[in-house]
């Protein structure tokens, strides 16, 4: 009876120690500014590229209204940060980094103004947090500049119990409308963490079946 107890009492810390580095503190703040750490509403996640949180510096003006000052991230449903910048008197300003399972773009900005911006297609596959199992949904291509690159497109459905429900197609034809890709629904177990999307297809026979959204 002992050795369970311990058993879950040392099962609750390790749940408590992931929760406080899940929630670490990663900006250092200007003087006279305060860490914020918001959590996106569900409202906004989808716009917001499926973001789980924000962090970023505020400061308060003599009027009392608030204004981000000094370093932000954006973070993604898979512990990435989606979006890195610098905030200067509620302007973004300085160099501005954008993460999306298609592309990565960077935007120079001067006291609110865009003054250039550049993007480049991912080489990598989007990485999933299977242990999360968040919500979210992207398209990226896989050998961009070869000229007839596949399209993949994948969606996180749900969490079932100790497995996460995906589904995920790959088209070669751009021409060829989603609605008609063949999808892979797959139960991959959450004890995997953190996978690559291109490693479950690797073994597809494993944790996927083809067929319609009632698979497997």
């Amino acid at each position: 009876m002992l050795t369970k107890t311990l058993l879950l009492m040392c099962c609750v810390l390790i749940g408590f120690a992931g929760l406080a580095a899940a929630q670490r503190k990663t900006l250092a703040c200007p003087k006279a500014t305060a860490y914020r750490r918001v959590k996106i509403k569900p409202e906004r996640a989808e716009s917001a590229l499926f973001a789980r949180y924000e962090e970023f510096c505020q400061g308060k003006r003599k009027t009392g209204d608030a204004f981000k000052h000094g370093p932000y991230k954006l973070w993604g449903p898979n512990g990435e940060v989606l979006v890195e910048g610098q905030f200067v008197d509620g302007e973004r300003d300085g160099k501005w980094k954008k993460s999306t399972p298609r592309q990565i773009g960077v935007e120079f900005w001067t006291k609110g103004r865009l003054i250039e911006s550049e993007g480049y297609d991912r080489t990598d596959f989007v990485t999933i947090d299977f242990r999360r199992c968040a919500p979210q949904s992207g398209l990226f291509y896989q050998g961009s500049g070869t000229g007839n690159p596949f399209i993949w497109t994948y969606e996180v459905l749900a969490g079932e119990g100790n497995f996460c429900k995906i589904k995920y197609s790959v088209r070669e034809d751009a021409a060829l409308s989603p609605e008609f890709a063949i999808w892979n629904y797959c139960r991959v177990s959450k004890a995997k963490n953190k996978l690559p999307l291109d490693a479950i297809a690797a073994v597809a026979n494993q944790y996927c079946e083809v067929g319609n959204e009632s698979q497997p």
